[in-house]
């Protein structure tokens, strides 16, 4: 008989602000140093007041939604929102805009997510969540409304079934259809 040993080295990746998250997957390791930076997206990606980033938004895979944060398959989910929420930070456009808002303004008075459309006079169109706060709402507006499809003309904006914003007369941009 013969007789082998051999010890592995693992090597875990742990916050500094959370001692409680770490992963042992190096390509995460970097949603984590950044969460410790920006020690917010703690609290975004863990709590359900962003409807974009919290716990169970519909931006990440159904099996980083669910469960509690407090388990060790509830970790990986943590450390999986973050880079997400990491990733989103860097995109152009208004999905970057969004979670560099949502890190900016979570920590505002009335800090919420709503599902903001635009209705064109027949249809309800170009529907996206969207967080917002009361003095951040006509600001979040605009990014929406620049967001929107150009052919269809902009009768009102809703968040629900509230209308916010209306436009008089309604707004129709003309846009070459070739181009």
């Amino acid at each position: 008989m013969i007789r082998t040993s051999r010890s592995v080295e693992v090597v875990t990746f742990t916050s500094s602000v959370r001692p409680d998250v770490s992963t042992e997957i190096e390509d995460l390791a970097g949603a984590i140093e950044w969460a410790d930076i920006n020690p917010v997206a703690y609290r975004i990606v863990t709590g359900t007041r962003s409807l974009v980033f919290g716990r169970r938004s519909g931006e990440y895979p159904g099996c980083d939604r669910a469960g509690s944060d407090d388990d060790p398959e509830g970790t990986v989910k943590l450390v999986n929102r973050l880079e997400h929420l990491r990733q989103a930070t860097l995109r152009d456009g208004l999905f970057g805009w969004r979670a560099r808002f949502a890190i900016t303004h979570y920590e505002d008075s009335g800090f919420r997510g709503d599902l903001f459309r635009l209705w064109d006079g027949e249809y309800l169109r170009s529907a996206i969540a969207l967080d917002h706060t009361p003095a951040t709402l006509e600001t979040v507006l605009d990014q929406f409304t620049a967001w929107c499809d150009p052919f269809y003309r902009k009768v009102e904006v809703r968040i629900g079934k509230r209308v916010v914003r209306r436009f008089e007369p309604p707004a129709v941009e003309q846009v070459d259809p070739l181009s």
